[in-house]
C-alpha cells in the first residue's frame, strides 16, 4: 500500500473518531495518548468506544470492500495499511 493509501485511511478514521466521540471525550482521548510512551502501541480510543468497527467503517468507506484479512489470515497486506493508518491518525491526534 501507498504511503498517499495509509494518510488517506487515516484521515477517514480520524474523521470518524470525531464524529463518534463529544468533545471532551476526543481531547480526553488524545491527552490521554500524549502521556503514554511513544512505543507503547495503546490506544485510548478504546477507552470510548470499539474503535476497531469505527476503523472498520472508515475502510469500508475508502476502499469500498472488506480488509482481506478478514477472511485470509495470511494476507496481511491490509493488515499492515490497517495498523499504519491507525499509527498516523493517532500520532496526528485524529487529525483535529
Amino acid at each position: 500500500m501507498t504511503i498517499q493509501e495509509k494518510i488517506k485511511l487515516a484521515r477517514a478514521f480520524g474523521s470518524k473518531m470525531q464524529e463518534v466521540l463529544s468533545t471532551r471525550e476526543f481531547r480526553a482521548m488524545c491527552d490521554a495518548n500524549k502521556a503514554e510512551p511513544e512505543d507503547s502501541g495503546v490506544c485510548h480510543s478504546h477507552d470510548y468506544v470499539d474503535a476497531n468497527m469505527t476503523m472498520h467503517e472508515a475502510f469500508l468507506e475508502t476502499f469500498g470492500r472488506e480488509p482481506a484479512f478478514l477472511n485470509d489470515s495470511e494476507d496481511t497486506a491490509d493488515l499492515e495499511l490497517w495498523n499504519d493508518a491507525w499509527s498516523i491518525a493517532k500520532a496526528a491526534d485524529f487529525f483535529a
